[in-house]
């Protein structure tokens, strides 16, 4: 898509946040100071300063290929060594990740999982760790991210497309005093022959962290930038260097209260949210300045000191943004409408980066875009665990063509080692339901996972299971799940619940057949119609166009974002 195409769509979405796109020239005089760094891209537009860098290793690799061929043909050779833009001495970029507002432009480049934030005038940079920061601010808030940047980032070199009056502004020139940052104008530029032509005269600025020359590695948490933020906002009155640090553990009753707040929710979960996120993270500060408010003695007495507050701030706050991940992560329907609990912990994994992400509205709404787009990916595995989980003996059926190496002889049946079965609509599971204290039947939070996991798998193949379950008054009674057919409410699956651990299941014979028919496709059981009017009973024939790839998958869906747009 050309540039003006870009800009139009970005005019039409409301979100031409002054994007100016930096030019070849400008690039060009800060690739020699890229050798394998990791680079930081703040509003990255369409990324065009990583496609830049990249063609530049990829010219380096051909004309080291060549070099290499002619050189080795120079000796009789018939082979030689192929280099790439990824090998280490040849690359330019080690590791791209960017900031970025626009949806439009996002959605360009997210399955690329290059996106660590979106507000960067709300994020911290602090704890954003990368040998390289490269950004071409908004002409008309530059003074506030060129001073944000100097102030936070946690870099060895920054590079700015800036206008030219920059190096007049006296608080910027302060700022480069007092946080020991040192500059070089690499060369002096216009936007009159760019893609998208400006007036504006630019000077590309090359900022150093002093401390940080020679092969000096960056911390994970810039704290010398901490540390000035912290002495601007609060009054020390103590240089004593105590350890402290208030230690408790509340997450479960946060959890509670924010749990409770989202299902009396009258607007947009995430809104609500994001107030409660707000208002606890200023509670929090409050509460710390307020400590840094109390006279020498008493700190001394109650043995708090600055450096312990300082730990605590960090640490509580980061504790405060995982509460809050791990609540859109476990309640969000957009994510656990389509992912099991065991598959959701897994892709968690892979979110660490999330105690580094602000917890905005608009990160909320990328996180959820990213696991919904992404969510096809796991959905066939997670069907797939779910069916070789409940494969038991007792539960399954052979193939038409499997009936005899099904005869039960002396070997112990494993779903490992068998292929070319059906599950039975009856089934026999290990229960999620425990006993209490005093031999009650107990609803807990493994039960409640256990039947959202299977409320999961049947969504995903197109079954509208819904939330109003009928749990069981104790052992041995029966409880329902309920689907919706149309505007029809139908059960969806019975269950019994025994004190021996087992529970008996009676699955809706329509989900059975979906479930066995993408079981196999997924397997590489069955390819085709025809082979499942060879292998399966007659009624599948039917319920194979019907079924046949119906799990789940994100491609050329509309997803809307219940959690994230208002009511």
């Amino acid at each position: 898509m050309s540039t003006t195409s870009i800009i139009r769509e970005l005019k039409e979405q409301n979100e031409d946040f002054e994007w100016y796109p930096s030019t070849d020239e400008m690039f060009a005089v800060i690739a020699p100071y890229l050798d394998g760094v990791s680079v930081l891209d703040i509003g990255c537009g369409d990324a065009r300063f990583y496609s830049y860098m990249e063609k530049l290793a990829q010219e380096k690799a051909r004309i080291k290929t060549e070099e290499e061929k002619a050189e080795a043909l120079k000796e009789g050779k018939t082979s030689w060594k192929e280099y790439r833009s990824t090998d280490t001495f040849i690359r330019k970029i080690s590791s791209y990740h960017v900031i970025e507002k626009s949806r439009v432009l996002i959605d360009r480049y997210i399955e690329n999982d290059w996106l660590v934030e979106t507000d960067f005038e709300g994020c911290n940079l602090l704890d954003k760790p990368y040998n390289t920061y490269f950004c071409n601010p908004p002409y008309s808030k530059f003074e506030e991210w060129t001073k944000k940047i100097i102030k936070e980032g946690n870099f060895k070199q920054a590079f700015l497309i800036i206008p030219e009056r920059w190096e007049k502004d006296e608080h910027i020139q302060s700022l480069l005093k007092f946080y020991n940052t040192s500059y070089e104008i690499l060369g002096n530029f216009d936007f009159l022959h760019a893609d998208r032509q400006a007036r504006a005269k630019v000077h590309v600025v090359r900022f150093v962290r002093n401390k940080y020359d020679g092969y000096r590695s960056l911390p994970e948490f810039n704290q010398d930038g901490f540390d000035k933020f912290f002495n601007e906002v609060f009054k020390t009155q103590t240089d004593k260097r105590d350890d402290y640090e208030i230690k408790r553990d509340y997450n479960e009753i946060q959890k509670t209260k924010i749990k409770n707040a989202i299902v009396s929710a009258d607007t947009g979960r995430a809104d609500i949210l994001v107030e409660l996120y707000n208002q606890d993270s200023e509670n929090l500060f409050n509460n710390l300045k307020a400590i840094m408010e109390l006279e020498e003695d008493i700190m001394q007495s109650f043995n708090i000191s600055v450096e312990g507050i300082k730990k605590a701030l960090i640490e509580k706050q980061k504790n405060l943004k995982i509460i809050y991940w791990d609540m859109v992560w476990d309640e969000f329907s957009e994510i656990t409408n389509r992912l099991t609990s065991e598959t959701r912990q897994k892709l968690r994994q892979n979110f660490e980066w999330l105690q580094r992400l602000e917890f905005t509205t608009l990160n909320i709404w990328t996180v959820i875009l990213y696991v919904v787009k992404h969510a096809s990916k796991y959905s066939d595995n997670q069907l797939v665990s779910f069916y070789k989980q409940l494969s038991d003996e007792e539960n399954v059926k052979p193939y038409k063509s499997n009936t005899k190496l099904f005869e039960k002889s002396s070997w112990r049946w494993n779903c490992i080692d068998h292929k070319d079965y059906l599950l039975d609509y009856r089934i026999i599971m290990s229960s999620p339901f425990r006993e209490g204290w005093h031999g009650e039947f107990e609803v807990d939070y493994r039960s409640q996972h256990t039947l959202a996991d299977i409320a999961v798998i049947a969504r995903n193949l197109k079954f509208n299971v819904i939330d109003d379950i009928d749990y069981p008054d104790g052992f041995g009674s029966k409880g329902y799940m309920y689907f919706l057919n149309g505007n029809k409410k139908e059960q969806f699956m019975e269950f019994k619940a025994y004190k021996n651990g087992n529970m008996h299941v009676k699955f809706n014979q329509e989900f059975t057949k979906a479930l066995n028919i993408e079981a196999a496709r997924l397997l590489g059981w069955v390819k085709s119609k025809a082979d499942v009017a060879r292998e399966m009973p007659e009624e599948y024939l039917d319920a194979f166009d019907k079924y046949f790839g119906s799990n789940y998958t994100a491609i050329g869906t509309s997803v809307k974002l219940l959690g994230v747009d208002k009511k």
